[in-house]
């Protein structure tokens, strides 16, 4: 009797555990996976600020048009502030 009564508190045990370990495994892959995605958006940029991409594509036509932008935005805002607040 004794032996089938330590049976069922194993297995009671090992669910109780089994759960815990897939959760952490859930987690853990979670997190791998978001840093992948990271990685991932990173070397897109990297690639389309390098002229990795030509403007052919989507990737390439919204990397032209954020550099454009940002090349825009750099030399307008400074003239534009000075114009506002010094003339």
């Amino acid at each position: 009797m004794k032996d089938t009564q330590f049976e069922h508190e194993v297995t009671q045990n090992s669910h109780a555990h089994s759960k815990t370990y897939v959760n952490g495994v859930k987690a853990i892959n979670a997190a791998k996976l978001k840093r992948e995605q990271t990685s991932y958006g990173a070397m897109v940029m990297a690639a389309g600020m390098a002229g990795g991409y030509g403007e052919d594509g989507k990737p390439g036509r919204v990397t032209a048009f954020a550099r454009n932008f940002c090349i825009l935005f750099a030399f307008a805002a400074p003239n534009l502030l000075f114009i506002k607040y010094v003339l």
